[in-house]
């Protein structure tokens, strides 16, 4: 059996790298394979790696992909969040995190992940929808201490009775009218941020050539 290099994914992918000359030696049918490289002018004294991804329905739902067509719009974010899955190390460390990558791997991200890299398709729709739940619990929490502070300059300028319902409501209403004016309050506005994000944090499957739409 030709040498196997592989990492088995719990959630729906594997990823194999082995060396296809010597697959080619032992298989009986596959010895073409050795014109072929002779005629691209590989070396058959050398290894010849060859990588292979296979994506269950479980990991391919992570960014909502159905169709084919889908799949060919996020292939290089899917691409470069498969290059962060995986690694091949050299046990160099007793901590594997310190481990050096063989030269194999280097060459992979050297060569096959500069344009992943340089567009940053790395951020996965879940960590929007974190991030932006995370966020709203930090403008409600900003509003409560603002209506609080109110309340409390009240009470430090000497007055006893309060109406705290009409304080909170003329706070809120303050709020909203200042969300107003921000790209909230205009549709064309706020879908310029909504793509200006993605395009500084990485596309996952939205693909980058279609553009946002405001709903009629």
């Amino acid at each position: 059996m030709w040498r196997l290099w592989g990492v088995g994914g719990s959630r729906g992918y594997k990823v194999r790298v082995y060396d296809k000359r010597q697959e080619a030696s032992a298989v009986v049918g596959k010895e073409y394979w050795h014109e072929v490289w002779t005629n691209q002018g590989f070396s058959l004294e050398e290894p010849i790696w060859r990588i292979e991804y296979e994506m269950h329905r479980d990991f391919l739902k992570e960014w909502k992909i159905e169709r084919l067509s889908q799949f060919l719009n996020a292939q290089q974010s899917i691409q470069k969040r498969l290059f962060d899955l995986w690694s091949i190390k050299i046990r160099d460390d007793s901590n594997v995190s310190r481990c050096s990558n063989v030269p194999e791997y280097d060459y992979l991200i050297e060569h096959f992940s500069q344009d992943f890299i340089e567009h940053e398709v790395d951020r996965r729709p879940e960590a929007y929808e974190r991030a932006a739940d995370q966020q709203l619990i930090r403008a409600v929490n900003a509003l409560v201490a603002s209506v609080t502070n109110k309340a409390a300059a009240f009470f430090a300028r000497g007055h006893k009775v309060l109406n705290a319902e009409t304080l909170v409501s003329q706070r809120v209403a303050g709020f909203n009218r200042l969300i107003k004016e921000t790209s909230l309050g205009s549709p064309e506005q706020f879908l310029l941020a909504a793509t200006a994000l993605l395009q500084k944090k990485g596309y996952y499957y939205t693909p980058a050539h279609q553009m946002l739409e405001v709903a009629a």
